[in-house]
């Protein structure tokens, strides 16, 4: 058989991405399938990940080039807006032309479906599983409801994701599958020297919230706890700007590390290695994939209710805040464990990780919904 893996993007290092990049490798390595292809529309430009990709032989293409001509684009403007298409007619006919060249068809996606509404309608519904990488329910619309229905299998990463659609959608075909962690064996060797007492890590970008942690290490010191931080990431530079100049302004510089930099999701271990807390303070993820590292790692996240923290972290629900109080009020919990209990907390999320996470668990029930 043969799988065509479809991605929005290539040219990050996003939880998306990596989810993309990993399942293709994964399942390349799992005999199910002959052949294992991975698209994006625009071709990947990021050197890290296209070491990672083509060090794995995996086949990577993208639309031709030709689509992308202005002359081009411009006629299939028109064509859509003079028939009322709902996509792109040319690159519908590019998909179609495919049809029968693949067995399985995987689309990553956010509740936008775009960038593959030619795919979904150039293959067979049964042949499409769709996995939602990025969930926030006031972004979905009954429209897509036609959709998601007619699709093999719909996969989210929490209950209260499939609850989602099972009451507003009343979909019967939504199945619950967290993301792959890269460089899980890595994490799984962590023992961190807390040279920080929190850290937070990924793209600099607005919907992260990072001002939140900042804001937090400011209340902290205000009680006379002098907790330190470090950002690492790279990303929006205005939003680089504003987080400094926050810093600056609550005379944080000698307790807060922005690092601007990124790291291979092969070397994640580096950042975890130096923080006794993982801060996430973002609301609008449906993972995300750097709370399954920092559990893999035995580091404590203490985050807001967002995408599937909650279940992942089980019975340390005071780990998940409703607000920036409750986050305050965890925070100072954390920092008054003792060592013993610190250890114990660490030491209990590392095994719930291997326990209900590990990624041999996820790659057998992917080959169960794909196979």
């Amino acid at each position: 058989m043969r799988i065509l893996i479809v991605s929005p993007f290539l040219n990050n290092i996003g939880g998306t991405e990596i989810e993309a990049m990993y399942s293709t490798i994964f399942l390349s390595q799992s005999n199910i399938f002959k052949e294992v292809y991975l698209f994006s529309p625009l071709a990947p430009s990021n050197d890290m990940l296209n070491k990672i990709v083509y060090d794995h032989g995996i086949k990577v293409f993208s639309y031709p080039a030709l689509l992308n001509f202005p002359n081009i684009l411009r006629l299939d403007n028109k064509i859509k807006r003079n028939l009322n298409l709902s996509s792109s007619p040319l690159k519908f006919l590019y998909w179609y032309s495919k049809r029968r060249k693949y067995d399985k068809i995987y689309i990553l996606t956010s509740q936008t479906l775009e960038y593959s509404l030619p795919i979904l309608k150039a293959f067979d519904d049964s042949k499409i599983t769709m996995k939602f990488t990025m969930f926030q329910q006031k972004a979905f619309s009954n429209k897509l409801k036609k959709y998601l229905a007619k699709v093999h299998f719909n996969i989210v990463m929490s209950k209260d994701q499939k609850n989602f659609f099972n009451q507003n959608f009343g979909l019967t075909n939504v199945l619950v599958q967290d993301i792959f962690t890269p460089n899980e064996n890595n994490l799984l060797k962590v023992n961190s020297r807390r040279t920080y007492d929190f850290g937070v890590f990924g793209r600099l970008s607005k919907e992260k919230q990072i001002e939140d942690a900042i804001i937090l290490i400011k209340k902290l010191h205000g009680m006379g706890i002098c907790s330190s931080l470090l950002i690492q990431g790279i990303g929006d530079l205005n939003y680089l700007k504003y987080l400094n100049t926050i810093i600056f302004e609550n005379e944080l510089q000698n307790f807060i590390t922005i690092n601007y930099e990124s790291l291979s999701p092969t070397e994640t271990e580096l950042f975890f290695n130096q923080i006794s807390t993982f801060l996430i303070t973002s609301v609008s993820e449906g993972g995300p994939i750097t709370g399954l590292e920092a559990m893999a790692s035995g580091i404590p996240v203490l985050c807001y209710n967002v995408g599937a923290m909650s279940e992942r972290l089980g019975k340390y629900q005071w780990l998940v805040a409703e607000d920036h109080e409750q986050l305050f009020k965890s925070a100072m919990r954390l920092l008054n464990l003792s060592e013993r209990d610190y250890k114990k907390l660490s030491n209990s999320l590392r095994n719930i990780y291997l326990d209900e996470h590990a990624n041999q668990n996820k790659l057998e029930k992917l080959k169960k919904i794909l196979g």
